[in-house]
């Protein structure tokens, strides 16, 4: 199992697009973590956004819970 802090680029209730260096492909599932906001969720690879140079961007889809948003307001 490998792990890994990530930047998240976009968030909602149902997933997130972060930016990654894991090895992942579509359809592989990852524990979603969030200390800061107390979340935790199993994630599906939806999509993966390859650049030239070399970075990924991971499309995932909470498969348990909902991210709690309201939180970030806060």
């Amino acid at each position: 199992a490998e792990g890994e802090k990530v930047l998240t680029e976009n968030i909602s209730f149902g997933g997130a697009a972060v930016f990654s260096n894991l090895q992942v492909e579509i359809g592989d599932c990852v524990k979603f973590i969030s200390a800061k906001y107390e979340f935790t969720a199993l994630a599906g690879v939806r999509n993966i956004t390859r650049y030239t140079n070399g970075k990924q961007k991971v499309h995932l889809e909470f498969v348990a819970g909902r991210f709690p948003l309201e939180k970030l307001t806060v």
